[in-house]
């Protein structure tokens, strides 16, 4: 008699709880996978770097890259991946990136990839360019 009380208690659980799953929407799903469809390494030159000032006001350096392959698909459902690759090193660094007192960080938008660095510390950069960025690559992934 007992046994079958604990089966029954444990049918009425296995039933609430696959009940609540359910009601959650916690079906099974497919994971999206579909890998990244476009990567280039752009190199930047110590003269494309143009002054440049971020929300909070501070005077920086921007560079305008146009990118055609951010389209409105990339933008709306794809992502985008930043690498930096200073002059004298031997990898790519993700973005954002604070690197001897400088924040490296990109915005993209339709057609367009934007790389800004500012003081990480709240002040102005000067009148010119880190000298880290003057043999400077980009990677750009796009998924």
């Amino acid at each position: 008699m007992e046994r079958s009380w604990n089966f029954k208690l444990s049918a009425r659980w296995l039933t609430a709880l696959l009940s609540c799953w359910l009601a959650l929407g916690c079906s099974p799903r497919q994971p999206v996978t579909s890998g990244h469809t476009y990567s280039t390494v752009i190199p930047v030159a110590l003269a494309d770097w143009k002054p440049g000032t971020n929300t909070a006001g501070q005077k920086g350096f921007v560079v305008d890259l146009a990118v055609p392959q951010l389209s409105d698909a990339v933008i709306n459902s794809g992502g985008v991946a930043v690498y930096y690759m200073f002059e004298g090193s031997d990898r790519y660094e993700p973005l954002p990136l604070v690197f001897n007192g400088v924040i490296y960080h990109a915005y993209h938008s339709k057609g367009k990839l934007s790389l800004r660095m500012f003081s990480a510390t709240g002040g102005d950069l000067g009148d010119r360019p880190p000298p880290e960025v003057t043999g400077f690559k980009a990677k750009v992934v796009i998924f």
